[in-house]
């Protein structure tokens, strides 16, 4: 009589079940790395993004206060008159201009230490002030100005790139 064994071999040996757990490790560590470099490249070009848009809201203010320099009213009913339209100084450029037929506005753009600011005052014909002065972009290292000069009122421009460093 011949007595057959019969080995059941179902399962995974001690050996086996350690080199999947460190083969599953090396691959889960790896996913991980590229998850937080791309969260981190996320966060650089959100931060980019984010600074090239507070840089476009601020020159769109700040070109409309500079395309509203000088301007006047010539209605009989204004009150107003604007003598210097553009006054540039050191660190700081200020706009004059008419509003409406009773106020003046002045902005005044100023860099002092990375920060750029807008101060408005705002004068009455009758000469009485309010003025705001608010932060409305900071990291700026220099703001230029180039602008041209008519200096005999013809209509022409004389001065050419004439540069203002505030």
């Amino acid at each position: 009589m011949k007595i057959r064994l019969l080995v059941n071999r179902k399962g995974v040996t001690l050996t086996e079940l350690l080199v999947g757990l460190i083969i599953s490790g090396i691959v889960v560590a790896g996913i991980y790395r590229v998850f937080v470099a791309q969260t981190k490249a996320y966060t650089v070009q959100d931060q980019v993004v984010e600074v090239q848009q507070n840089i476009r809201s601020v020159m769109e203010i700040l070109l409309r206060d500079l395309r509203m320099a000088g301007y006047d009213d010539t209605r009989l009913s204004s009150k107003i008159t604007i003598a210097n339209p553009i006054f540039p100084a050191d660190h700081s450029v200020t706009v004059n201009y008419e509003y409406d037929s009773t106020h003046r506005y002045q902005v005044t753009y100023s860099l002092n230490n990375g920060t750029l600011s807008r101060q408005l005052a705002i004068y009455t014909d009758t000469g009485s002030l309010s003025s705001t002065t608010e932060p409305i972009l900071e990291n700026v290292d220099a703001l230029d100005f180039i602008y041209d000069v008519d200096t005999n009122g013809d209509g022409a421009v004389e001065n050419w790139g004439f540069l203002q460093r505030v």
